[in-house]
């Protein structure tokens, strides 16, 4: 059927009073009259406007990276995180773990990511003085920024400031938190559900080499996930990594078989490139929360691991000279902590002959308090290297002079408070007596010449590992 369509008519759809029909105008209220009420009369051509008193009630979510978001996969997975939340999406409890996480669910009822609220750490004291209340979230961004092209395979984190009704309480406006976020990774096991023996020696060495850069304090079977697989493992939970002292770490897999098998060509190269003073750089500028102890730490460790893997050293003898060794009734120093000790002591021997004309030294923290004894009858620190003696909570409860905490709060500590802990196979009984070392004293002179004494003293000890090591390995195969 043709319709006819004068030059001066509209064509007729519908009733005439479609046509006749005027919505009734009114004007946009002035944003800048304070004196106008919040209740102005709506009409159908103002259907939209709410008041920002609503808006405020109601909530809504938001979220945008505090740290982090330079490294690939961040910005993807904080925009699906957005959009998740845009469509409803709540923060649900985890039901397993001994922190606080949360599960952020897709519109699909997927689970899309895994939240960490820095200010729900109560675990976080478990590191007795080398990672402070509420800094784990910065230390899960680290460990994702520093496993370059993903050799290790930890999965995409940041830090990030959320703002959600689920993480208000019962605030009668939104509550913005600083929280961790990481891309959920579908698994069916851990690696306390199965064997070692199922796992590729290069995923443990890919992680193990993670472990030792970091000296990660709580590498257990549990935070190493099983792929679908069944031979690749993927490392989460890094929160107890770049403590700001050199205490004791926890390896699941120093013991296991593949550890003790050599490095191939392309993990050793992939140490050798490693650049600790631009990852120290890295650190700095993408997370700024981070205390410079820490990342101290973190150039002693990969220069450690460096050299070691150069020397011909398979994972297992690394992770073995960075561990302490236990007896019955206490516990010794580890081979890399009396490294440092007599590279203190290089340092200290070039102050007193007037050899080092930097400024004068400042206090080099090199903690090693047994209760009630003094720091000195644990290593022999040198006088130059020796700090006044601390409660074994000290350092989660003092404040770095100088050093900002813009991205994370810090948990208070009232001496009424009492802190339930549970204890796990990855931290040992030894940490309630030592403390451990730490540079924070040393000026940039000061700790350029330590590093510079500390590589010295390296290839004797390496010559001496690989000596015990052959040694083990023969009385071990020779034993029926």
């Amino acid at each position: 059927m043709a319709v006819a369509v004068g030059h001066h008519r509209r064509p007729c759809f519908g009733p005439k009073w479609s046509r006749r029909f005027r919505l009734r105008s009114f004007p946009h209220p002035d944003l800048l009259d304070l004196s106008s009420t919040p209740q102005f009369q709506r009409s159908r051509s103002t259907p939209c406007f709410s008041s920002s008193s609503r808006d405020d009630a109601e909530g809504i979510a938001r979220v945008e990276i505090a740290g982090g978001r330079s490294a690939p996969g961040v910005h993807a997975l904080v925009v699906e995180a957005a959009v998740a939340m845009a469509f409803g999406a709540r923060p649900v409890p985890a039901a397993s773990g001994l922190g606080s996480a949360y599960f952020l669910l897709t519109p699909a009822g997927d689970r899309l990511a895994v939240l960490k609220p820095v200010d729900e750490e109560p675990l976080a004291l478990c590191g007795l003085g080398s990672v402070r209340a509420g800094e784990t979230g910065v230390r899960e961004a680290a460990a994702y920024l520093l496993d370059h092209a993903g050799f290790a395979g930890v999965p995409p984190t940041a830090l990030i400031r959320i703002s959600h009704p689920a993480f208000s309480g019962l605030a009668t406006s939104p509550v913005t938190r600083v929280a961790s976020i990481q891309r959920f990774v579908p698994h069916d096991f851990d690696a306390g559900d199965l064997g070692p023996s199922r796992f590729s020696i290069a995923s443990v060495h890919r992680i193990g080499i993670l472990d030792v850069r970091l000296l990660n304090m709580d590498r257990h079977a549990g935070n190493l996930l099983v792929a679908n697989d069944g031979s690749k493992l993927v490392p989460i939970d890094h929160g107890l990594c770049l403590p700001e002292i050199l205490n004791d770490p926890y390896f699941e897999w120093l013991h296991w078989p593949q550890a003790a098998v050599p490095f191939s060509d392309l993990e050793a190269e992939y140490v050798a490139k490693l650049d600790a003073f631009h990852d120290a750089e890295l650190l700095r500028s993408e997370l700024p929360s981070l205390r410079e102890s820490a990342i101290r730490l973190l150039i002693l460790c990969t220069v450690f691991l460096q050299r070691a893997v150069l020397a011909g050293l398979c994972l297992a003898d690394i992770g073995d000279m960075m561990t302490r060794n236990f007896g019955r009734f206490d516990e010794g120093a580890s081979v890399l902590e009396a490294l440092c000790k007599k590279a203190g002591e290089a340092v200290a021997e070039l102050e007193s002959d007037g050899s080092y004309s930097g400024d004068e030294l400042k206090e080099c923290q090199f903690v090693m308090d047994c209760k009630g004894e003094a720091t000195e009858e644990v290593l022999d620190i040198p006088l130059l290297l020796r700090s006044k003696k601390k409660r074994a909570l000290d350092p989660l409860q003092e404040d770095d002079e100088g050093e900002g905490r813009e991205d994370v709060e810090e948990l208070n500590l009232e001496k009424g408070g009492v802190m339930m802990m549970k204890k796990s196979a990855s931290f040992s009984a030894g940490e309630l007596n030592h403390e451990g070392i730490s540079f924070k004293g040393m000026s940039e002179e000061q700790w350029r010449l330590f590093l510079e004494k500390f590589e010295q003293v390296l290839p004797e000890a390496f010559e001496a590992r690989k000596i015990v090591g052959l040694s083990q390995r023969l009385g071990s195969s020779c034993s029926f």
